[in-house]
């Protein structure tokens, strides 16, 4: 007997929404980011500024196609 696929996790939506900071939060930021500003290099700036970012990650459309259409709960 073959075994079942595995289920997926499905997440609410909101889960891979971005946080957001409340407005106290917004202000220490913005004076962190000007102390940096002020006390670095541009280039230094963008690069602490850019540390551990990451590119979006891209799928080809065929892939995103078939996940669509794999995903719209007719299953037999």
């Amino acid at each position: 007997m073959d075994a079942p696929p595995p289920s997926l996790e499905r997440k609410p939506s909101i889960d891979s929404e971005p946080k957001t900071l409340f407005e106290h939060e917004m202000k220490l930021a913005r004076e962190a980011a000007v102390q940096i500003i002020n006390t670095h290099t541009r280039e230094e700036a963008l690069q602490i500024f850019l540390a551990g970012l990451a590119p979006p990650v891209t799928i080809p459309k065929q892939v995103a196609e078939e996940v669509v259409a794999s995903d719209d709960g007719d299953e037999a």
